[in-house]
């Protein structure tokens, strides 16, 4: 109760802060969190400014003859100050989930073997020794702290172990087959001419920032892999394109 104010206020500034620039987030379930202490937030700030308001009415008509007027201010104070401290601070309604039961995934599994999933480690792939965390070398996403060679080795065996094939090119062939397939367009490979998006994870690449630059201290934060997302785009030309024709 004693952090009520400090908490709804937080709550109040980060639903704002959150759901104003875009709506939809207001679905969010931190959002849903959120809004009740929020809202709890404003009826006790409205109740409290009303009692004071109605406190200081009181006193100034107390020095004029007017009792059923002071009597009034009085009682609306006191009013407002109950609806403020009434407030089911203690009972606000929380999101909670229901405790999920071990080894029952969510969702509807999917792929070329449903729910599969595939990991693949190699503790020498990189050998970064870490540096100050903003302009000391040797950084990580340099070829001397991770290396291409076994980084593109880790890519071909997770496509092989995903789709269970023996070769990379048969592996991205079963890949295109079975989204046109869940596409509706048919037992059809990649035709040249289409067009491929990858998601890149740039997280940490951007800044809110007048300059759209990106300061000193973020530069050794790893995003994405840049030996990884090359090996990715070899597999596309070299292995997947030179078999179907295409050139780089």
């Amino acid at each position: 109760m004693k952090l009520f104010p400090f908490a709804g206020l937080f709550a109040l500034i980060w639903f704002l802060i959150r759901v104003i620039p875009k709506p939809s987030r207001a679905a969010y379930p931190c959002q849903r969190v959120a809004f009740p202490m929020a809202s709890s937030f404003i009826i006790w700030l409205l109740g409290l400014a009303g009692s004071v308001a109605a406190y200081r009415k009181a006193t100034t008509l107390f020095r004029k003859p007017r009792s059923i007027a002071v009597v009034f201010a009085l009682a609306v104070s006191i009013a407002m100050i109950w609806a403020a401290m009434s407030a089911d601070i203690e009972n606000l309604p929380v999101l909670k989930a229901d405790p999920l039961p071990a080894n029952s995934p969510i969702g509807i599994a999917r792929g070329i073997h449903p729910g599969r999933v595939v990991w693949i480690h190699d503790p020498n792939a990189a050998h970064w020794t870490g540096s100050d965390g903003i302009t000391t070398p040797p950084y990580w996403y340099s070829d001397t702290s991770t290396n291409p060679q076994i980084v593109s080795e880790m890519l071909s065996k997770a496509l092989r172990a995903l789709t269970g094939k023996t070769s990379d090119y048969t592996a991205w062939d079963t890949l295109f087959r079975d989204f046109n397939q869940r596409m509706g367009r048919g037992n059809v490979g990649y035709e040249p001419g289409e067009k491929i998006a990858i998601k890149v994870n740039f997280t940490l690449s951007y800044e809110n920032n007048p300059t759209g630059g990106r300061s000193s201290f973020l530069y050794d934060q790893i995003d994405e892999s840049p030996q990884l997302t090359i090996a990715l785009l070899k597999q596309l030309t070299n292995t997947v394109g030179s078999i179907l024709g295409i050139s780089a």
